[in-house]
Formats: C-alpha cells, structure tokens, sequence
C-alpha cells in the first residue's frame, strides 16, 4: 500500500475535523433542550483551543517545531486561534508584550516559552471546562457515546500530526504508539474537565431519583 504524503495526512486530519464539527453540531442541539440559547459556534471556538493546544504539546515533545507541525496545527481549525487568544490575555496585563506567532514559537526563549506554557494551560482549563459541562450532561442521559466519538477524532488528529512530523503515513503500520503518545496530553486537557461533569450531572440525576 501506498504511503500517505504530508499533504494527503492533512487531508485527512481535515476530514476528520469535519467528523468533530458534525459530533459538536449534535451535541448542540441537544444542548438547546437546556439552554435555549446555546452557541454551537462558541463551543466550536472552544473546542478549536482544545485541540491546538494538545496538538502543540505534542508537536513540542521532541524540541522541535517543524514547519509541516507549524502549518498543521495553524491551518486545521476554523473558528479560533489559540496564540490570539493567548496574546490577548498576556496584553491585558501587559501592553507592551510583542504577539507570539506560530512562526517564532521555536525562537522564544526559555522563559517566554514557559510562560506560553503556563497561559495555555489556564486558557485551556477554563474553556476545557465550559465546552465539556453541557455537553457531558447530554452523555450521562443520552445512549449515544459523544465522548468516545470525540475521543476517536482528536487520536486521529493526533496520529496524523505524527504522521507529518515523520514525513508521511504508512496505513500498513500500527498506529497505536502515535495515538498513545497523545492520550496523556489529552486526558488532563480533556477528559479530567469531561470527567468530572459527567460526575457532577449523575450524582445530580441520582439525586433528582431518589
């Protein structure tokens, strides 16, 4: 079988984001039985800084930030961008800060890098855990697996991030070890916030039963 191209990797990254908005655009609806005024542009907004900032952790692993990696995780969303975001927090309390782009992340120094990581770690805590509230409520009382669903497309996007840092993707090979590099990366991004609203809403549902 023929090896996967960078190129043909975000192809396929971009089809699988595709897969995310439909799951995200069903879980709004949903969400509208809630919340009347639901937003399933901000939730995209948020998930769009979830998934660069996992994707940035992982692309930084090996020191290196590489311009198919610079380009992925620029170009793979749609409804946000995590550095704006995070300039604009950083400006607030400091006027005088230069932006931070995705060209000069390898540049910065170790100071300015650690205080990047810090900024994204709070951004992220904070939307991580308004996009997942409504939402793990709808997979506590709905059959269907959002988060199993969701989990699914961003591993992909994980794999396929992997895939153009080595230059391509073989579909022969097992993916398992590029998907597992991602999983702790995604947990504490993700799943903990998804996890403790999920626990929230039953011990609510429990409650409401008994």
């Amino acid at each position: 079988m023929v090896k996967l191209t960078p190129q043909e990797c975000f192809d396929n990254a971009c089809n699988t984001y595709e897969e995310a908005k439909r799951i995200i655009r069903d879980l709004s609806n949903a969400a509208t039985e809630f919340k009347s005024d639901f937003s399933y542009e901000i939730a995209m907004k948020q998930f769009d800084l979830i998934v660069q900032c996992i994707l940035l952790n992982l692309a930084v692993q090996d020191r290196d930030f590489c311009e198919l990696e610079k380009v992925f995780i620029k170009n793979i969303v749609e409804y946000t961008d995590l550095l704006d975001v995070v300039n604009e927090i950083i400006k607030s309390e400091n006027p005088e800060w230069i932006d931070i782009t995705w060209d000069v992340i390898n540049e910065l120094t170790p100071e300015n890098k650690e205080k990047l990581g810090l900024i994204c770690a709070n951004v992220i805590e904070k939307y991580a855990d308004q996009f997942t509230y409504f939402f793990s409520a709808i997979d506590v009382i709905d059959e269907r697996d959002y988060l199993d669903e969701l989990r699914g497309c961003i591993f992909k996007l994980c794999i396929m991030l992997d895939a153009v840092d080595e230059g391509g993707f073989d579909p022969d090979a097992i993916v398992d070890a590029e998907a597992e590099r991602g999983i702790a990366i995604y947990k504490a991004i993700f799943q903990d916030n998804w996890d403790k609203n999920t626990k929230y809403f039953e011990d609510m549902l429990n409650n409401s039963e008994n």
